[in-house]
């Protein structure tokens, strides 16, 4: 069974240099970071199944959420 996933993935710039941060309104927690857009979903993928199990776990509903004007969503289907 797959789900579809919103990803919330910003371009931040430190120092001159580019970095990437996804976050998600579906998933309590996400928060990944990487130097490219494939890095952060490829990391985002991986803690999706995780933050998911540990989300039945717990119910406490606090989310985090960045904003700026380099944001794009992305939906992401997880199996």
């Amino acid at each position: 069974m797959q789900n579809q996933i919103n990803l919330t993935v910003e371009r931040f710039q430190e120092n001159g240099q580019d970095y990437y941060v996804a976050t998600s309104p579906d998933i309590q927690g996400l928060v990944a970071e990487a130097d490219t857009i494939d890095e952060v979903i490829d990391i985002a993928k991986d803690l999706i199944p995780i933050l998911l199990e540990l989300q039945t776990d717990d119910s406490s509903d606090s989310s985090v959420k960045l904003t700026t004007a380099n944001q794009f969503y992305i939906p992401l289907l997880v199996s």
